[in-house]
Parts: C-alpha cells; structure tokens; sequence
C-alpha cells in the first residue's frame, strides 16, 4: 500500500508543476482514501474461526467409550 500512496502523492505533485489545479484536490481525495483503506487493513482484527482444535476425538474412539 505505502507504494500506491506513494505513486499518488508523485501524481499530485507532478501535476502541482503543471499547474493542473482542479485535479490536484480529486488527487488529494484518492490519496486520502488509500490511507484509509491501508488503516482499515492495518489496523484489522483477527478472530478465531474455530476450524481446528487442539485436540481430537475420532469416531472409533467415541464408539468405544459408549
């Protein structure tokens, strides 16, 4: 992601030399919403999804205890 961020702001400050003004805020806005996007990846939870246990039981054994 810092890559992407990266190629953005180069964008917004080559068009800042061209004096290309109404697309520097629409550049500023992109720019905005891959941090966001970066943050919300960064920052996101990892849950327990439960699939494999520490141990267990097979079917033999379960029939051998009834």
């Amino acid at each position: 992601m810092k890559e992407v961020n990266r190629k953005f702001e180069n964008s917004r400050e080559e068009l800042t030399e061209i004096m290309e003004f109404a697309s520097i805020q629409d550049m500023g806005e992109l720019l905005k919403l891959s941090r966001q996007i970066e943050n919300k990846i960064r920052h996101a939870e990892q849950g327990y999804t439960g699939i494999s246990a520490d141990y267990r039981i097979e079917e033999e054994e379960l029939k051998q205890a009834v």
